[in-house]
């Protein structure tokens, strides 16, 4: 075959797998197709998801109040009334529970409203506040999603019970919503908070949030809580005042300067740490904040042992929490407003006999002001057989703003003196000791590694010699005391205390042998319930401590305060019947030490 005929033939052959001018045409047509179809498979997720989330929005949203009416909203609530025990009324002859207070909502009375203006002005309010409760308020757009699904997650772990909310978020809570936690609640929240935060400024969200929210101390805005603790107005609070009220609205009543002084401090530079982080204030400002002594304003009202009743108060918000399984948040809300009748343990005439005792006008007060150089003093009561508060006095005077009169002394950490001797004797008994074993009071230097040689007095200034141990408690010397403690040891000694009823004194290996002559503070109500063991043979009574505050080697039974709680309808949703008995103390140890004292 020629090679010309070779040729011809090849170049036919390209011509027949050559493809045509339409196929050519498909070609980029079919491209585009499956571009098309894998985009169409990357963005179907996206659009599934955007229509289940437009779903949820719509299904929730179609039963949500107008973002609107946050300016106008205002809380419906019934009052709590407070009550202590029944007693006889001399006018009617009849017995009759005598009103200790009453607890109310001021939400619709006492709130001033404080324009953006003037907190602009100020500054350091706003700056507390987002520095504490919302970092990013100005950027994010009325929720925080990883905040959320933070406190989702410990609620759902059963960690915690938490909110993750935005400033915005607690708005709509506060006005528009209920406090009660639970996952459709908290969508409907974050549904409104993102239509408030597109309908209004972020200075009108902060304006009513300021205006709003509860401080504690029946303050509900920062011009009344300016008022309630400071006697001013929010345009002349200081830095430092402005980060102790800032740190309020978490936990009014714990992080109240009345109840907890040292809590509401420590939340305070908490406060004032954040507005240094986030660039409000220098360090030097903080540090001059820190320093700064605060003067509280002493608000009277018309209460009846003011003390117990707040004693009373957080006794039921923690009830609340542990019967219903919610947050201390919404216990402060069905106390304020859901119109609960709490019935006490309180006995008026053992309250006023109380009161007279401590009045610091009398001649007995007067006398022990000038010898002990004392200007306050409290007194707690207890039934020993039921474990029940008859009398609270936490101050001599708890409008008396120059001695703190309204921190509760019966409930804050003292040193209790020579009256913590009778748990080492106690224990010392148990160990083979008896009130005739003789111990030698002289001069001793005590070895009481880590800590420096300890060398006591008595408080006469006198060594007695050999004395028993009946003498020695009886006389209430200080050099026997400290002997039988070393006998001991402090270890057994603290074991026997908190077995007892102190729940202070947890610094492990922290307390040397002072600790029996009072060199660890304890509280005045924990004494007396650790006492009223004495009484009774060694039987604590009382009601059991709640499980998740029980602590192996201390107290299974605590005081107690409240003897009935009815809702708004008349029912019970607390009763307490009849006493748990513990004995803490072989009968016989514990009539020793009553036959002594």
């Amino acid at each position: 075959m020629k090679a010309s005929t070779i040729i011809a033939l090849q170049r036919q052959a390209r011509l027949r797998n050559r493809p045509s001018g339409a196929t050519v045409r498909l070609l980029p047509a079919v491209f585009a197709a499956g571009c098309l179809s894998i985009l169409g498979m990357m963005l179907l997720p996206l659009i599934l998801a955007g229509v289940i989330a437009g779903g949820v929005y719509l299904y929730f949203a179609k039963d949500l109040p107008e973002p609107g009416m946050l300016h106008s909203e205002a809380a419906a609530f019934k009052t709590t009334k407070i009550y202590g025990r029944p007693i006889l009324n001399p006018t009617t002859g009849k017995l009759e529970a005598p009103l200790l207070y009453e607890f109310f909502d001021p939400q619709g009375g006492k709130r001033t409203l404080v324009p953006i203006d003037v907190l602009k002005k100020q500054r350091y309010v706003m700056y507390a506040t987002i520095s504490i409760e919302d970092r990013g308020f100005y950027s994010n757009p009325g929720i925080d999603p990883r905040g959320f699904l933070r406190a989702l997650y410990l609620t759902l772990t059963r960690q915690d019970v938490q909110g993750g909310s935005t400033i915005t978020q607690q708005l709509v809570k506060n006005v528009l919503l209920t406090q009660q936690f639970s996952i459709e609640r908290k969508i409907k929240e974050m549904i409104l908070a993102l239509e408030i935060s597109r309908r209004y400024t972020k200075d009108q969200i902060l304006e009513m949030y300021l205006n709003e929210i509860n401080y504690g101390n029946l303050a509900y805005g920062i011009e009344a809580a300016a008022q309630s603790y400071f006697g001013k107005t929010t345009a002349d609070l200081s830095l430092a005042e402005s980060a102790m009220l800032a740190a309020l609205p978490r936990s009014p009543s714990t992080n109240s300067p009345y109840n907890n002084p040292a809590e509401a401090k420590r939340q305070q530079e908490l406060v004032l740490d954040q507005m240094v982080m986030q660039g409000y204030i220098t360090a030097e400002e903080a540090w001059k904040a820190k320093q700064e002594k605060l003067t509280f304003k002493v608000q009277t009202f018309d209460i009846k042992a003011p003390h117990f009743v707040f004693y009373v108060r957080d006794q039921v918000e923690d009830l609340l929490v542990r019967k219903y399984g919610i947050t201390p948040e919404e216990a402060r809300r069905r106390i304020y407003q859901d119109g609960l009748t709490i019935y006490t343990t309180l006995d008026m005439n053992l309250q006023q006999a109380a009161e007279r005792i401590l009045d610091p006008k009398t001649p007995h007060m007067t006398k022990i002001r000038e010898e002990n150089n004392a200007n306050n003093a409290a007194l707690v009561a207890i039934r020993p057989g039921s474990g029940e508060i008859l009398a609270m006095v936490g101050s001599v005077d708890y409008f008396d703003n120059s001695i703190d009169g309204q921190v509760n002394m019966a409930t804050a950490e003292r040193q209790p003196g020579s009256s913590f001797k009778p748990f080492a004797y106690v224990t010392a008994f148990q160990k083979g000791w008896t009130p005739a074993t003789m111990v030698m009071d002289v001069r001793t230097s005590f070895d009481d590694y880590p800590n420096p040689p300890y060398i006591p007095e008595n408080v006469d200034r006198k060594w007695h010699g050999p004395v028993l141990l009946r003498q020695a408690l009886a006389n209430s010397m200080n050099i026997p005391a400290v002997k039988v403690t070393q006998f001991v040891g402090v270890d057994a000694v603290l074991a026997t205390a908190h077995r007892m009823g102190i729940t202070t004194l947890n610094r492990e290996g922290y307390y040397g042998l002072s600790i029996t002559l009072g060199g660890g503070e304890v509280k005045l109500l924990d004494m007396v319930f650790a006492y009223s063991a004495f009484a009774t043979m060694g039987v604590l009574n009382g009601e059991p401590v709640p499980p998740q505050d029980r602590k192996a080697g201390y107290r299974e039974v605590n005081p107690v305060s409240i003897l009935r709680i009815d809702d708004a309808d008349g029912k019970p949703i607390y009763e307490y019947n009849y006493p748990t008995s513990v004995r803490v103390l072989p009968a016989e140890y514990a009539y020793l030490i009553t036959d002594i004292l």
